[in-house]
């Protein structure tokens, strides 16, 4: 018989846990965060922009003043812009801060079509962390679908930065199963 099993406590720390924001959202992975609708996750995660892309420490946590870069899927242009605005003047900043904070209309497009895409506008700008707003229809079909859920997780693994998807929890009547592949994946 093989056992593969071992006492927890003697695995040794490699040190390669880096985070963005420790011990929030880890760098250069997928961190999903999941809410009832109107439960302000919007607002909570363009407000942790805005300090990660100024470098203002986000409550006790240190942020790494990188470019930040917010896919929507939700809202337009507008609402975004007037969100940040309000969070930058809370911040005491007059305007949201130049080349700190980029806002990607996302159209409907699954993600994996604009995968190239947003990989060049990374580079290009030197984004540290892109936000997706929201997971659902950044898959491209039901994300209950474990073939669509694996190719949108999959397409977010190539950004090599850090990520965090917005994800609604199902209201009653919903299919569970997005709730759990979204999260598992």
């Amino acid at each position: 018989k093989l056992d593969r099993g071992f006492d927890a406590a003697r695995i040794a720390d490699d040190g390669t846990d880096q985070f963005l924001i420790d011990p929030l959202i880890p760098d250069q992975v997928t961190t999903v965060f999941f809410g009832d609708g109107s439960a302000a996750k919007s607002w909570l995660l363009e407000n942790i922009m805005l300090h990660a892309a100024t470098g203002r420490d986000f409550l006790w946590m240190e942020t790494p003043a990188r470019p930040v870069l917010y896919v929507d899927y939700e809202d337009s242009s507008v609402t975004f812009r007037r969100r940040m605005i309000r969070i930058a003047r809370g911040m005491g900043f007059e305007a949201i801060p130049e080349g700190m904070i980029y806002y990607w209309s996302a159209r409907g497009l699954p993600f994996a079509e604009q995968l190239e895409a947003v990989r060049q506008k990374i580079r290009q700008e030197g984004i540290g962390l892109v936000v997706i707003d929201s997971g659902a229809p950044a898959c491209g079909g039901k994300p209950e679908d474990s073939d669509i859920a694996l190719g949108f997780f999959r397409a977010l693994s190539k950004l090599k930065t850090a990520v965090v998807v917005i994800c609604h929890i199902p209201k009653a009547g919903d299919d569970v199963v997005n709730a759990v592949i979204m999260c598992t994946s």
